[in-house]
């Protein structure tokens, strides 16, 4: 778990301190890490029934938010064959692994929806902004130079 620890927050760093300088494709990458820690996590515990799942969730977030939909999409199908990898190497009798996965693959793939909707809202409300800051209020005459 020291390790595990570690990891995250030297990823944190990375980021934190090198966030304006990364390559645009590192942040893909560095999400894929984070699954993978948490599954690492999951796996520590030995139970499928671990709370750590729902850390996926802040890695969907982030995904739908910042991401194109195609790499969003991509990480979300990272997620769901990284848990369902980690599931079947847990030997939990009494828990079903594939409701599990299920539940909780299905359960990223509506906040996912719903994230990816609320910021193509965003985007359009900005759009909108931007478009009316460009309008005299008492004219109605647009103020943008020509070009």
């Amino acid at each position: 778990m020291i390790a595990t620890s570690a990891s995250g927050f030297g990823i944190a760093a990375v980021l934190l301190i090198g966030y304006d300088r990364l390559p645009s494709w590192t942040f893909p990458l560095f999400l894929a890490c984070g699954t993978m820690l948490i599954e690492w996590t999951i796996y520590s515990t030995g139970e499928s029934t671990s709370a750590f799942a729902s850390f996926y969730f802040w890695i969907a977030i982030y995904a739908f938010y910042f991401f194109s939909r195609r790499m969003a999409v991509l990480q979300l199908a990272f997620i769901a064959c990284s848990y369902a990898a980690v599931l079947a190497v847990i030997p939990d009798a009494p828990s079903p692994s594939v409701m599990r996965w299920a539940v909780t693959t299905s359960a990223l793939v509506v906040a996912g929806a719903m994230i990816g909707l609320l910021k193509d809202r965003v985007d359009r409300l900005i759009g909108a902004l931007d478009e009316a800051s460009h309008i005299d209020t008492l004219t109605g005459c647009s103020t943008a130079a020509p070009s």
